[in-house]
């Protein structure tokens, strides 16, 4: 699936931070969701937006700050003078993302980087306290 539809994502979501924040959507909304049902939550995200029943616990906090930041992380994920890890740090500052939904975040937006999730955690026998950012 990667290899399909990645180009195509980071194609599209280039073209403006309108576009480049329904892939952050995309990632806020996986976050402890099954992928089979993403389509329905963004489906109902764009038609009732912040009264998006998905939307629940920290997961509003992190789609306002999107929408409020929307041209400033649109600028940081395609910026020539950020490298990666200050672009990571940037996305992760989105509430409810952190370090390793950022990295999902950069692999559809830009190809680098990739979504350290619990799944592909335990596939590479890491822990998940060392990705954990606490503020």
């Amino acid at each position: 699936m990667y290899r399909t539809h990645q180009r195509a994502i980071a194609q599209w979501a280039k073209k403006s931070p309108n576009n480049s924040i329904w892939v952050s959507a995309m990632v806020l909304l996986s976050i402890q969701q099954q992928w089979d049902q993403i389509g329905k939550q963004l489906l109902d995200l764009k038609q009732n937006g912040l009264d998006c029943k998905y939307l629940f616990g920290a997961k509003r906090k992190g789609w306002e700050y999107i929408l409020a930041n929307k041209k400033e992380l649109h600028q940081a994920i395609y910026s020539k003078t950020m490298g990666t890890p200050e672009k990571l740090m940037v996305l992760a500052s989105i509430p409810n993302i952190g370090l390793i939904k950022a990295g999902f975040i950069l692999q559809l937006c830009i190809g680098k980087v990739g979504c350290l999730d619990v799944h592909n955690l335990r596939r590479f026998g890491l822990k998940p306290q060392a990705f954990k950012t606490y503020k």
